[in-house]
């Protein structure tokens, strides 16, 4: 599996630039792929760690990007709730730096829709 992965990954990261809404079709895949390498209450296998690491990484980029639509920064952050619930506890470093980022791409996706009402 960790093969298989590292296979996908790397086409979503080459390849996928040529397909329309690229930044979707990423987050779409990173969105189901926690919980494949590891279900909730699991142990990890820890050949898995480095691509959950690339995984939770790629996500971040994309909520971080500021050339990015809003759908894209409101899945990235549903990908990244996705990454904490699945592997969380394997990722206490990355979640540490990451906490702030998404409290402020949270507060500002609150406000945009607050302000369309």
């Amino acid at each position: 599996m960790s093969e298989a992965l590292a296979v996908s990954i790397e086409l979503v990261r080459y390849e996928g630039p040529t397909l329309p809404n690229h930044d979707i079709h990423m987050i779409f895949f990173l969105f189901e792929t926690p919980s494949a390498i590891r279900p909730i209450g699991a142990p990890l296998d820890a050949a898995m760690k480095p691509h959950l690491v690339a995984i939770f990484e790629a996500t971040l980029g994309r909520l971080k990007a500021q050339d990015v639509d809003q759908e894209v920064k409101e899945r990235a952050i549903s990908c990244l709730g996705v990454i904490l619930a699945h592997a969380g506890d394997q990722l206490a470093a990355e979640t540490a730096a990451a906490l702030p980022v998404v409290l402020d791409k949270a507060c500002v996706i609150i406000l945009c829709v607050l302000a369309s009402n």
